[in-house]
């Protein structure tokens, strides 16, 4: 039982160093906390504020364009970003913009996460930083819920993000769709570093030797 109890105690450890680790460099965008919605038309700017960012006098702006007589919906409530159309045929849009103060993401981030938590049909994603510098159109379907990762160097210039002042999400696709987001942040890829992994390693063989039962001495 005691032996149990230390290895339990180690692993929380490990675990919360690494917790630690990334939770110190990342730089939250948006939890999707602050409700708003656009319906075939723009709502905002909306002032967002912490805890929901750590970006200075961030404004959000939804906009939501259909085609034809269709209807496209985009909203935020209790931390989803929401697309919604119900189009046939024709190509509808929705985006996100966000301007805020100039901010260097470069000294404590190499990209930018954000969760796909629901897709029902294929759509495009692309992404414009500072309103120069683009990523995508990036295909996501079915297959791609779950976190996602895109590096300052897949932007056309990566040089933006040491004084961002602006992003913007730009959805697009054809036929009717319906996708949700959680939780966009600014952090390092989650691959731990060499001195992190080194106290991994070690905390690892201070479990196996605790846990291993002395033998008892023979009479």
């Amino acid at each position: 039982m005691n032996s149990l109890k230390l290895k339990l105690g180690w692993s929380a450890i490990l675990a919360s160093v690494l917790f630690f680790q990334g939770a110190e460099a990342a730089t939250l965008i948006d939890d999707f906390q602050d409700a708003q919605v656009a319906v075939n038309g723009s709502d905002g700017p909306l002032a967002i504020s912490q805890p929901h960012t750590d970006l200075l006098n961030l404004q959000r702006t939804l906009t939501a364009t259909a085609g034809g007589s269709y209807q496209t919906l985009i909203g935020v409530d209790q931390g989803v970003l929401g697309v919604s159309t119900d189009s046939d045929t024709a190509t509808s849009s929705a985006s996100v913009y966000y301007t805020f103060e100039a901010i260097d993401l470069t000294s404590t981030a190499s990209g930018i996460f954000f969760n796909v938590d629901f897709i029902d049909s294929s759509f495009q994603l692309r992404m414009i930083a500072n309103a120069t510098s683009s990523f995508g159109f990036k295909t996501f379907d079915q297959d791609d819920v779950g976190r996602h990762f895109v590096s300052f160097s897949e932007f056309s210039d990566s040089s933006v993000f040491a004084g961002l002042q602006s992003l913007e999400l730009k959805f697009e696709g054809v036929n009717a769709w319906d996708a949700e987001f959680s939780l966009m942040a600014a952090d390092v890829n989650n691959v731990p570093e060499p001195p992190v992994l080194a106290l991994l390693g070690f905390g690892l063989l201070v479990v196996n030797g605790f846990g291993r039962t002395k033998p008892r001495p023979v009479n």
